[in-house]
Protein backbone atom coordinates (compact mmCIF):
# COMPACT_ATOMS: atom_id res chain seq x y z
CA UNK A 1 0.00 0.00 0.00
CA UNK A 2 2.88 2.38 0.80
CA UNK A 3 4.39 1.75 -2.65
CA UNK A 4 1.05 2.60 -4.27
CA UNK A 5 0.95 6.00 -2.51
CA UNK A 6 4.30 6.91 -4.04
CA UNK A 7 3.12 5.69 -7.41
CA UNK A 8 0.00 7.90 -7.25
CA UNK A 9 2.18 11.01 -7.01
CA UNK A 10 4.25 9.95 -10.01
CA UNK A 11 1.08 9.23 -12.00
CA UNK A 12 -0.20 12.72 -11.14
CA UNK A 13 3.07 14.26 -12.38
CA UNK A 14 2.90 12.22 -15.58
CA UNK A 15 -0.71 13.29 -16.20
CA UNK A 16 0.22 16.96 -15.72
CA UNK A 17 3.15 16.60 -18.15
CA UNK A 18 0.85 14.96 -20.71
CA UNK A 19 -1.73 17.73 -20.26
CA UNK A 20 0.94 20.39 -20.88
CA UNK A 21 2.09 18.56 -24.00
CA UNK A 22 -1.49 18.20 -25.23
CA UNK A 23 -2.12 21.95 -24.77
CA UNK A 24 1.03 22.73 -26.78
CA UNK A 25 0.06 20.32 -29.55
CA UNK A 26 -3.49 21.70 -29.75
CA UNK A 27 -2.14 25.19 -30.38
CA UNK A 28 0.26 24.02 -33.07
CA UNK A 29 2.04 26.78 -34.98
CA UNK A 30 -0.31 29.43 -33.55
CA UNK A 31 1.05 29.04 -30.00
CA UNK A 32 3.48 32.00 -30.09
CA UNK A 33 0.65 34.35 -31.03
CA UNK A 34 -1.44 33.51 -27.97
CA UNK A 35 -2.88 36.59 -26.37
CA UNK A 36 -1.56 37.54 -22.97
CA UNK A 37 -4.99 38.96 -22.22
CA UNK A 38 -6.70 36.43 -19.96
CA UNK A 39 -9.97 38.23 -19.29
CA UNK A 40 -12.59 39.90 -21.43
CA UNK A 41 -12.16 43.64 -21.86
CA UNK A 42 -14.75 46.36 -21.37
CA UNK A 43 -17.55 47.12 -23.79
CA UNK A 44 -19.94 45.10 -25.91
CA UNK A 45 -19.03 42.08 -28.00
CA UNK A 46 -18.13 43.10 -31.55
CA UNK A 47 -19.38 41.28 -34.64
CA UNK A 48 -16.64 39.29 -36.36
CA UNK A 49 -16.55 41.36 -39.56
CA UNK A 50 -14.62 44.15 -41.25
CA UNK A 51 -17.34 46.69 -40.46
CA UNK A 52 -16.55 46.24 -36.75
CA UNK A 53 -12.84 46.64 -37.49
CA UNK A 54 -13.42 49.87 -39.40
CA UNK A 55 -15.84 51.23 -36.80
CA UNK A 56 -13.55 50.59 -33.81
CA UNK A 57 -10.49 51.87 -35.69
CA UNK A 58 -12.34 55.10 -36.50
CA UNK A 59 -13.66 55.50 -32.95
CA UNK A 60 -10.19 55.11 -31.41
CA UNK A 61 -8.26 56.99 -34.08
CA UNK A 62 -6.31 53.97 -35.34
CA UNK A 63 -5.25 54.58 -38.93
CA UNK A 64 -5.73 51.27 -40.73
CA UNK A 65 -5.90 52.76 -44.24
CA UNK A 66 -2.53 51.32 -45.31
CA UNK A 67 -2.98 47.95 -43.57
CA UNK A 68 -3.83 44.66 -45.26
CA UNK A 69 -6.25 43.16 -42.72
CA UNK A 70 -8.16 39.90 -43.09
CA UNK A 71 -10.31 37.77 -40.81
CA UNK A 72 -8.97 34.36 -39.79
CA UNK A 73 -10.72 31.08 -39.10
CA UNK A 74 -13.56 31.56 -36.58
CA UNK A 75 -12.70 28.23 -34.96
CA UNK A 76 -9.26 29.38 -33.76
CA UNK A 77 -9.49 30.41 -30.11
CA UNK A 78 -7.04 32.11 -27.76
CA UNK A 79 -5.43 34.22 -30.48
CA UNK A 80 -6.64 37.78 -31.01
CA UNK A 81 -4.49 38.63 -34.00
CA UNK A 82 -1.32 37.88 -35.93
CA UNK A 83 0.99 40.03 -38.01
CA UNK A 84 2.76 38.12 -40.77
CA UNK A 85 6.32 38.73 -42.01
CA UNK A 86 4.94 40.74 -44.97
CA UNK A 87 3.11 43.06 -42.55
CA UNK A 88 -0.35 41.72 -43.33
CA UNK A 89 -2.62 41.27 -40.33
CA UNK A 90 -5.02 38.43 -39.56
CA UNK A 91 -7.66 38.97 -36.87
CA UNK A 92 -9.35 36.13 -34.99
CA UNK A 93 -12.69 35.95 -33.19
CA UNK A 94 -11.09 36.16 -29.71
CA UNK A 95 -10.10 39.72 -30.55
CA UNK A 96 -13.77 40.60 -30.96
CA UNK A 97 -14.86 39.59 -27.42
CA UNK A 98 -15.33 43.25 -26.54
CA UNK A 99 -14.79 46.77 -27.79
CA UNK A 100 -11.65 47.03 -25.66
CA UNK A 101 -10.27 43.74 -26.97
CA UNK A 102 -10.73 44.78 -30.60
CA UNK A 103 -9.26 48.26 -30.05
CA UNK A 104 -6.24 46.83 -28.21
CA UNK A 105 -5.77 44.12 -30.84
CA UNK A 106 -5.79 46.67 -33.66
CA UNK A 107 -3.29 48.92 -31.85
CA UNK A 108 -1.08 45.91 -31.04
CA UNK A 109 -1.03 44.46 -34.55
CA UNK A 110 -0.58 47.90 -36.15
CA UNK A 111 2.47 48.36 -33.91
CA UNK A 112 3.94 45.12 -35.33
CA UNK A 113 3.11 46.25 -38.88
CA UNK A 114 4.78 49.62 -38.29
CA UNK A 115 7.93 47.95 -36.91
CA UNK A 116 8.20 45.81 -40.04
CA UNK A 117 7.52 48.84 -42.27
CA UNK A 118 10.31 50.72 -40.46
CA UNK A 119 12.77 47.93 -41.34
CA UNK A 120 12.80 45.92 -38.13
CA UNK A 121 13.13 42.22 -39.05
CA UNK A 122 10.37 39.73 -38.32
CA UNK A 123 11.39 37.53 -35.36
CA UNK A 124 12.64 34.05 -36.15
CA UNK A 125 13.84 32.83 -32.72
CA UNK A 126 11.90 32.47 -29.46
CA UNK A 127 13.95 35.19 -27.75
CA UNK A 128 13.32 37.61 -30.62
CA UNK A 129 9.63 36.74 -30.59
CA UNK A 130 9.39 37.42 -26.85
CA UNK A 131 11.00 40.84 -27.33
CA UNK A 132 8.71 41.53 -30.33
CA UNK A 133 5.65 40.78 -28.21
CA UNK A 134 6.98 42.62 -25.14
CA UNK A 135 7.39 45.82 -27.19
CA UNK A 136 3.91 45.48 -28.69
CA UNK A 137 2.24 44.77 -25.34
CA UNK A 138 4.06 47.69 -23.71
CA UNK A 139 2.88 49.96 -26.53
CA UNK A 140 -0.67 48.54 -26.35
CA UNK A 141 -0.89 49.08 -22.57
CA UNK A 142 0.50 52.62 -22.78
CA UNK A 143 -1.82 53.42 -25.69
CA UNK A 144 -4.89 52.06 -23.86
CA UNK A 145 -4.02 53.74 -20.55
CA UNK A 146 -3.81 57.10 -22.33
CA UNK A 147 -7.05 56.72 -24.31
CA UNK A 148 -9.36 59.69 -23.77
CA UNK A 149 -12.37 57.52 -24.67
CA UNK A 150 -13.14 54.00 -23.62
CA UNK A 151 -16.06 51.74 -22.81
CA UNK A 152 -17.21 51.96 -19.19
CA UNK A 153 -17.76 48.95 -16.97
CA UNK A 154 -21.32 48.98 -15.73
CA UNK A 155 -24.43 47.38 -14.37
CA UNK A 156 -26.41 44.29 -15.33
CA UNK A 157 -24.24 42.72 -18.01
CA UNK A 158 -21.04 44.12 -16.50
CA UNK A 159 -20.70 46.86 -19.11
CA UNK A 160 -22.45 50.08 -20.09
Amino acid sequence: LARLRGLAGKIGEAIEALNKLLRRLQHGPEEPALSRVKKRGAGPVQLFNMESVQSIAAKYGIDISDLNISLGDKKIRGVCGRTNPDGSIVLFSSGFRSEEDLARTLAHEKFHHDEIAAGRPFPTRDEEFSQWEDRAYAYEDDWWNNQPIRPIRGASDGYL
